[in-house]
């Protein structure tokens, strides 16, 4: 009697490959480029959000008032808001779907997602400043901007670095 197991004939499992790595990353990326590409796709998502409370503030600011007590000017007051957040909302609209286009594996797409996240990291870390050296600073919103331009500036930096 023996203990050893029947071999089987004609049974062979292939070979593992282990060029990839156990990961959800997409393999023409990387961990580091997707993570990055993820944090730029979910910052343009949230930007894109914002905007549209922008613009939706802005267009009903003068239903705000009263008839009678109005400013004379309230059909004009949201106008700039209004444009302004029709310009997030485009930014936004670009980052978010270059990042996920280059999640998706477009070509040529990447450097424009790199930069989009550069633009917004700059963006957030001028609108920072001059939240602060106002005459009535704002703390809290400085520093979610500053906040969101770390985090682009991260995001850009993990999609930009070479391949490893």
């Amino acid at each position: 009697m023996t203990t050893r197991r029947p071999a089987r004939t004609g049974v062979t499992a292939a070979p593992r490959s282990r060029t990839r790595p156990h990961s959800l990353a997409p393999e023409h990326l990387g961990d580091a480029r997707a993570a990055g590409a993820l944090v730029l796709a979910v910052i343009g998502s949230a930007l894109a959000i914002t905007a549209l409370a922008i613009i939706v503030s802005a267009l009903t600011l003068p239903g705000r008032y009263p008839a009678d007590s109005a400013p004379p000017d309230v059909a004009s007051l949201g106008i700039l808001p209004a444009l302004g957040g029709a310009g997030l909302l485009a930014l936004a609209a670009a980052l978010a779907g270059t990042s996920v286009a280059t999640l998706l594996g477009a070509r040529r797409v990447r450097p424009l997602a790199i930069a989009l996240g550069a633009v917004m990291a700059v963006i957030g870390v001028a609108g920072s400043l001059v939240l602060m050296l106002s005459p009535i600073p704002d703390g809290v919103t400085a520093a979610a901007l500053f906040a969101l331009a770390v985090t682009a500036g991260a995001g850009a930096f993990l999609l930009a670095r070479r391949r490893v």
